[in-house]
C-alpha cells in the first residue's frame, strides 16, 4: 500500500542546531526504511569538524574581501556567485532571489529560502547551511571533496574580483611558499639518464658539493624509489623537500665501482635570478625575477664586477625583459642600490596598511655609473616598478618597448585548509604620480620596428627625442581608467613579440659610453624636483 510521508530528515552538525530540512516523498512501506538509513549515514558523514572547516574558509575569504580588496564590493553578490559557482559540481542547482529573499533548488527540491543575510559571517553560515541541507539530494555534491568545494566556490568569487585575485589549494599553496621562500634540497641540477637521473651541475658549497657529488655521477634511487623510467619532474620533488630533514640517494660515480648510498641534508634553496655577463666596459646583469635572494645576489655581482674591472667598467645595464616581476619589496631594493635620494614607488588601496610611500636611502652602489635598463612588453609588476623609479628620478635610461602594465599589489592571505587566497589590495603610482596599471611603462628610448642601434641612437638625439619627451607627459597625465586614453597609450612603442631579434643591448651600450646622449636621454623622463 501506497503512503504520503511528511519525512523529516535532520540535518545536524552546523553549530550544534540547524533547521530540518523537510520533504514531502511518496514511498512504498518498503523504501521508507531504507531513506532513514540514508539519512543516518549522512548526518554520520556530515561531522562538525567538516562544518567547521567551512564555516571557518568562507568566513576567513569573505571576510578579507571585505576588508583588504582594492575595491569596496558587494559581499551580496559575491556570495550569491559563491553558490552559482557550485552549479560545476551540480548542474541542477538554481538560484532566484525576490525582494530580500534568496532561495535554492537542486532540480525542483527547494533547499533553503531565506532572508539574505548582510555581513561576511552571515553569508558563510548561509553557504555552510546550504551545503549541509543540499548534499542528501544530490550525489554529485555529496561526494565532491571540501577541496573540490572550495574550489568551485572561490574560484567563482575570484572571478568577479580582477584577473590577479585568486584561490589556491593546500597543494598548490605549498608550491607558491616554495617559490616565495626557496625551497629545501641539496643543491643539483640534473636530466634524464637512462639508469635514472644524471647530475650535470652541483652548486658551490651545497650539501651535494661537501658530499663530494660531481657532473657526471648517475643517481638511481631516492629514499626507496627507483628512479628509472621516471619523469624529470618527480625526480625532482623526491630530492626536494622540508628543510634540514635528509635524503638518501644512491648514486654512481663511474662504471666500475658499486653504487654508494649518500645521506644528505637538505638546505634551503633559492633559484637563482641573478645572471652577469660583462662586453667592453659595461656589466650587464639580466634578473629574470625577483625572489627573496635578487637584491642581495645582484649586490654580489656587481661588487664583484667592479673588483674585476675597476676604472674599465664605463657603465651597467639592467637586463629585465621578460621579467614577470616577484616580491614587492626586493624591486624597491633593487632601485634603492642605484638611488641616493628620491621616491621609489607608492602605493594606494583601501586598507590603511596598503597605503606607503619608499623612499630611497643614500648610497649608490655604482658610484653614479651610467645605468641603462632594457624591457619589453613582458616587463611586468615589480620589474616595472625598478623601471619606473630609475627613469622618474633620471638615473637610468630606459630601452626597448613599453612594459606590461601590471601595476597592482597582491596580499597573500593564509587560509585554514593551509591554502591561500590572493587579494590585489593596492595600486603602484610610479614617482611622478602615472598608475602603472593598464598603461605599463614607456621606454626612453623606443627600439620596436628597428634594427639598426647606431642609427636609432643618432635619431633619437636628433628626432626622436621631442617626440619622446610629448609622448612621455603623455603617458603620465593618462588616465588609466579611461579606455580612450588608455588605448592610445598603448599605441606607443608597443611591444612586437614575435621578433626575436632586437638591438636593445648594442642600443644601451652605445648610449651608456655618449656622455652626452646620456645625460640627454636621462634628463629628458627626469621629474622636476619636489614634484
Amino acid at each position: 500500500m501506497k503512503r504520503l510521508f511528511n519525512l523529516e530528515c535532520p540535518t545536524g552538525g552546523f553549530n550544534a542546531v540547524l533547521t530540518h530540512v523537510r520533504v514531502s516523498v511518496l514511498i512504498t512501506s518498503l523504501t521508507f526504511a531504507g531513506l532513514v538509513t540514508s539519512c543516518v549515514s549522512h548526518n554520520q558523514q556530515y561531522s562538525a569538524s567538516t562544518a567547521n572547516l567551512r564555516l571557518k574558509m568562507l568566513t576567513a575569504v569573505l571576510n578579507d574581501i571585505d576588508h583588504v580588496y582594492l575595491h569596496d564590493r558587494n559581499i551580496s553578490h559575491l556570495s550569491i556567485a559563491a553558490i552559482e559557482g557550485l552549479k560545476q559540481i551540480e548542474p541542477g542547482l538554481s538560484i532566484t532571489q525576490y525582494d530580500k529573499t534568496i532561495t535554492a533548488k537542486i532540480s525542483t527540491v527547494t533547499i533553503i529560502s531565506d532572508e539574505m543575510p548582510s555581513t561576511p559571517s552571515g553569508w558563510a553560515d548561509f553557504i555552510v547551511q546550504f551545503l549541509n541541507r543540499a548534499e542528501p539530494f544530490s550525489y554529485a555534491l555529496e561526494k565532491a571533496s571540501d577541496e573540490q568545494l572550495f574550489s568551485a566556490i572561490f574560484n567563482s568569487i575570484t572571478l568577479k574580483l580582477d584577473s590577479h585575485s585568486r584561490y589556491a589549494s593546500a597543494k598548490q599553496a605549498a608550491k607558491n611558499r616554495i617559490k616565495r621562500r626557496g625551497f629545501g634540497g641539496i643543491g643539483i641540477e640534473v636530466k634524464l639518464n637512462v639508469r635514472g637521473a644524471k647530475i650535470v651541475k652541483t652548486h658551490k658549497q651545497s650539501p651535494a658539493a661537501e658530499a663530494g657529488l660531481k657532473a657526471g655521477d648517475v643517481i638511481i634511487s631516492i629514499g626507496n624509489n627507483e628512479i628509472s623510467g621516471m619523469s624529470l619532474d618527480k625526480i625532482r620533488r623526491l630530492i626536494e623537500g622540508p628543510i634540514n630533514v635528509p635524503v638518501s640517494l644512491r648514486i654512481y660515480k663511474n662504471e666500475n665501482t658499486p653504487a654508494k648510498r649518500y645521506l644528505l641534508d637538505r638546505t634551503r634553496i633559492i633559484r637563482k635570478t641573478v645572471y652577469a655577463t660583462y662586453n667592453q666596459g659595461i656589466g650587464v646583469f639580466r634578473i629574470s625575477r625577483f625572489n627573496k635572494d635578487t637584491t642581495s645576489s645582484l649586490k654580489r655581482e656587481i661588487k664583484k664586477a667592479r673588483r674585476n674591472y675597476g676604472k674599465k667598467m664605463q657603465g651597467v645595464v639592467i637586463d629585465i625583459r621578460d621579467n614577470p616581476g616577484g616580491l614587492l619589496d626586493q624591486a624597491v631594493d633593487v632601485a634603492d642600490l642605484f638611488l641616493n635620494k628620491g621616491p621609489i614607488i607608492a602605493t594606494r588601496g583601501r586598507h590603511k596598511n596598503s597605503i606607503q610611500k619608499f623612499k630611497a636611502k643614500p648610497g649608490d652602489i655604482i658610484a653614479g655609473l651610467p645605468l641603462a635598463i632594457l624591457m619589453n612588453g613582458a616587463t611586468a609588476s615589480a620589474a616595472e616598478i625598478l623601471a619606473a623609479a630609475l627613469q622618474d628620478n633620471g638615473r637610468a635610461v630606459l630601452v626597448g618597448s613599453s612594459s606590461f602594465g601590471k601595476g597592482t599589489v597582491q596580499t597573500v592571505l593564509r587560509l585554514p585548509n593551509d591554502g591561500e587566497i590572493i587579494l590585489t589590495w593596492a595600486r603602484i603610482e610610479a614617482p611622478s604620480g602615472y598608475a602603472l596599471q593598464t598603461l605599463g611603462v614607456l621606454p626612453t628610448i623606443c627600439t620596436v620596428g628597428k634594427l639598426n642601434a647606431s642609427a636609432i641612437v643618432n635619431q633619437f638625439q636628433k628626432v626622436e627625442f621631442k617626440r619622446s619627451r610629448k609622448q612621455l607627459r603623455l603617458h603620465r597625465n593618462a588616465d588609466f581608467k579611461n579606455a580612450k586614453q588608455r588605448d592610445h597609450i598603448k599605441k606607443f612603442c608597443r611591444w612586437q613579440p614575435d621578433i626575436n631579434v632586437t638591438p636593445d643591448r648594442l642600443v644601451a651600450e652605445l648610449i651608456l659610453k655618449a656622455q652626452g646622449r646620456y645625460a640627454q636621454a636621462t634628463n629628458l623622463a627626469r621629474i622636476p624636483p619636489g614634484s
